[in-house]
């Protein structure tokens, strides 16, 4: 049965940044995008197990015209360090192979706390 567990207060990490949580039930990866709101997901890369934690946290590329790149920087993908697989943190999914993913969990902030379902 799922249980929602209060794992600090709204201002505990810097918009852009992530954190890993080690003192719950799983250890959880918590993200805070660029626009301020909070994502849980799982830590640990499917490819090989690496810690995404040690990883970078940037935007992604919006669709454009042919030979036009343009980037958001969104901080809602988390890029594994040690081959570069890139998941959304909004959803788990990769940012290329449809087949891989991490365990994303839902976040809300209230009253004033960030609150992670597991």
């Amino acid at each position: 049965m799922p249980t929602e567990h209060d794992v600090g207060p709204e201002d505990m990490l810097k918009a852009g940044r992530m954190r890993l949580l080690t003192d719950l039930r799983r250890p959880v990866l918590l993200v805070r995008s660029a626009s301020g709101t909070y994502y849980a997901v799982h830590p640990l890369c499917p490819h090989q197990g690496v810690n995404l934690s040690g990883g970078r946290l940037s935007g992604h590329f919006l669709p454009s015209e042919v030979g036009e790149y343009v980037y958001e920087d969104t901080a809602e993908v988390v890029r594994c360090p040690r081959h570069g697989y890139e998941f959304d943190v909004r959803t788990g999914r990769s940012c290329f192979l449809s087949d891989l993913r991490i365990k994303s969990f839902p976040t809300r902030v209230v009253s004033g706390r960030v609150m992670v379902e597991l």
